[in-house]
């Protein structure tokens, strides 16, 4: 969700160009949630576009999943996100 507002961000025609940089810098700050190396970034983006492939009920579950979360950011990493997920098709 965070991935499409930043991609489909406009400049409004009314606004300066440091207002949309600011614009996209806070869309990019809800983007990130929380990372802070190189590592974690690429975690997230991979667990992001494994998300993105999910039907609508396992992307509930895993969303669900994340905001019961107690680490912090409040997002899976791929293994708990995959190992989630194999037991959800295994079930189903």
């Amino acid at each position: 969700m965070y991935l499409e507002r930043f991609i489909t961000c406009r400049k409004d025609t009314d606004a300066t160009y440091v207002a949309f940089a600011c614009k996209l810098k806070r869309s990019v700050r809800l983007l990130l949630r929380k990372v802070t190396t190189f590592d974690e970034l690429c975690e997230l983006l991979v667990c992001d576009r494994v998300q993105s492939s999910l039907n609508e009920n396992c992307l509930r579950y895993v969303l669900s999943i994340g905001l019961e979360s107690t680490r912090d950011p409040n997002w899976l990493d791929i293994h708990a996100l995959t190992e989630a997920l194999d037991g959800v098709i295994i079930i189903s």
